[in-house]
């Protein structure tokens, strides 16, 4: 039997825009199962609220910059979606609020 090849590239795991430090965090994060342990945790405040990056980081105590890849991550893996509302964020911009995404019965391959 065929085992389902394991995607280890972003954003299934913590990413990086350039080699050197940037790409030492994301490793270090990944490795550690600091990311992994993150993400369970903005998907588990996110099965009841509905928030900005910055608001889900505050209601879990952690730094918005631990919080706001791993949203990243969940959102382009499609298991966060936008609402459609903003809100104002920590540095006074315009945040997307979000929500789990719709559970739609397809298993993936």
């Amino acid at each position: 039997m065929n085992q389902p090849q394991l995607d280890f590239t972003y954003p299934n795991r913590a990413g990086y825009k350039a080699h050197g430090e940037s790409q030492d965090a994301a490793n270090a994060i990944e490795g550690s199962g600091r990311a992994a342990n993150l993400r369970i945790a903005v998907l588990a405040h996110y099965a009841t609220h509905t928030s900005t990056a910055d608001e889900c980081a505050e209601a879990l105590g952690e730094s918005p910059f631990s919080i706001r890849p791993r949203v990243s991550e969940l959102t382009k893996q499609g298991r966060l979606v936008k609402t459609g509302e903003r809100r104002k964020s920590s540095e006074g911009g315009a945040s997307a609020v979000l929500k789990l995404a719709p559970v739609t019965g397809e298993v993936a391959a």
